[in-house]
């Protein structure tokens, strides 16, 4: 061969390597890397970060101290040795003029079986009973149960619970920058209302990290009771099907938390009412992965549940199909972003009137899955416990009928079982205005049954690779640019705050 062939033949080789290299680019361009030989689309950059782990240095008007003594004044330089020396001394203050009562817990490891609020423990609404850490060191209760038990008004903060837990029964209490770790149960478990759990962090519980359950179903009256911009993980390791986090009753939330290796499902919610947003789940479901991250009951009674603006991403341990919600019936799933599913993006489980709407799907095996409910099943053939629960609610009440009318006119008759108000039906159903960016540009399954007694429309199905339209994909940034050619059809989409997603 000649020289000049040679140079041509090797001039041709490095043009195709090149242009394979270019081809490559650009369809790997938002394939960045691999887990398990499965392909992971870019998790979001742009979610909440959490600030630095800081709390205000407190002053207080009683102090306590491990090596403190009770026959002493109380003051800074010569504190009580016990809490309950700091409550009775508490008691004896002139509440008139005062907005807060503080008990300040000085640096050390506090050994006690039990701390107990009672009633006679309370603050006034506008006379709080504070107790928190003073200073930067640690306050630890070792082996201590934390137990509220009819006191209200009164503020837990800024305390290590280590080897115990935390247990509300009460109204009106805070739980603020704590946290409990090594619970042999749930770490904090709060019943009555308006409680918030803000800032805390819950891990290496044998149970869940936390349970709610406050208002009242019949009344339709809310709990408040609010567990917010806390970190919770390794839960349940004792019992691993239990779910990191549990919610029932009625108009309670669980927001801006990021919950992640839990064996189980990450919140499990039942009831009315409720918010279940701006968290980020991830990594869930290590053990039971045939779930979902987030998970609610089959049936038709837990109406008026909203999931939304929730980062959910990278679930399940691999072996099965993983879902990441699956919402009962009556719930708004809206304004989410489900990123790396290997199995189900949203799971309908045969349920009616839930709104799918302005979410992001990428990268779900299944985006959608909407199977009518199969009557031979226990829960759901006639005489079933789906059906009990229906005929046991307070749906034909005023304040039911009101809220969900829906609910009130659901039938039973199994001699009409074709009938749009048949309970078991996939009726009053919307799948709209969503984003779903899979490898086939498909939208899952959702059967005849349901498309015909619900309402799917205007979904964006795109390829994987059909990223231009955000600002930034292939770094993690989901926004949509409005000025793009490829986004004028998404018009009726409104972005997702992904800023606000997470702890703050």
């Amino acid at each position: 061969m000649s020289k000049a062939n040679k140079n041509k033949s090797g001039l041709i080789i490095i043009c195709l390597i090149l242009a394979v290299g270019i081809i490559a680019g650009t369809f790997l361009g938002f394939r960045p890397f691999y887990y398990n030989n499965i392909y992971m689309a870019p998790v979001p950059k742009n979610l909440s970060t959490a600030a630095a782990g800081t709390h205000e240095y407190i002053y207080g008007d009683f102090y306590v101290s491990p090596d403190g003594d009770d026959n002493a004044a109380g003051t800074a330089e010569f504190p009580f040795a016990t809490i309950d020396r700091a409550k009775k001394a508490a008691k004896q203050l002139d509440r008139s003029y005062r907005n807060h009562i503080v008990i300040a817990l000085m640096e050390g490891v506090y050994e006690l079986d039990e701390l107990k609020f009672t009633e006679k423990d309370s603050g006034k609404e506008k006379c709080r009973m504070i107790f928190s850490a003073y200073g930067n060191g640690e306050v630890i209760f070792s082996g201590t149960d934390v137990i509220f038990d009819g006191a209200q008004y009164v503020t837990l903060s800024n305390i290590t619970v280590s080897g115990g837990k935390i247990t509300v029964n009460a109204e009106n209490i805070d739980i603020s920058g704590c946290t409990v770790k090594n619970s042999p149960d749930v770490g904090i478990s709060a019943k009555g209302s308006n409680i918030n759990i803000i800032g805390c962090t819950i891990y290496k519980t044998g149970s869940s990290a936390v349970t709610i359950d406050g208002g009242n179903t019949k009344k339709l009256t809310a709990g408040n009771i609010v567990f917010e911009n806390s970190l919770v993980y390794d839960t349940s390791m004792s019992d691993s099907s239990h779910p990191a986090v549990v919610i029932s009753g009625v108009g309670n939330v669980c927001a801006n938390n990021e919950i992640l290796h839990t064996p189980g499902c990450a919140v499990y919610y039942s009831g009315n009412n409720h918010r279940i947003d701006y968290n980020y789940i991830h990594n869930v479901l290590l053990a039971f992965d045939d779930m979902a991250a987030v998970e609610s009951p089959d049936g038709w009674i837990n109406y008026g549940n909203l999931v939304r603006y929730n980062c959910i991403s990278t679930i399940g341990s691999g072996k099965n199909s993983p879902v990441a919600v699956a919402p009962t019936s009556g719930t708004q799933v809206r304004g989410n972003i489900f990123i790396n599913i290997p199995g189900t993006g949203v799971d309908f489980r045969g349920g009616r009137d839930i709104e799918l709407s302005n979410n992001l799907l990428i990268n779900c095996k299944t985006p959608v899955l909407y199977e009518s409910i199969t009557l031979k099943g226990e829960r759901f053939e006639q005489n079933g416990t789906a059906w009990q629960e229906l005929e046991n609610s307070p749906r034909m009440s005023d304040k039911w009928k009101e809220a969900y009318p829906q609910v009130a006119s659901l039938s039973d008759d199994f001699s009409d079982t074709s009938s749009p108000y048949f309970a078991a039906n996939p009726t009053g159903s919307v799948i709209e205005d969503n984003i779903i960016l899979h490898a086939k540009a498909s939208i899952g399954t959702v059967d005849e049954k349901a498309s015909k007694m619900s309402h799917t429309a205007n979904n964006h199905l795109l390829k994987l690779t059909q990223t231009d339209m955000f600002t930034d994909a292939k770094n993690g940034d989901y926004t949509i640019d409005f000025e793009h050619e490829g986004a004028k059809t998404f018009e009726n989409f409104l972005n997702i705050p992904f800023d606000s997603i997470g702890r703050y």
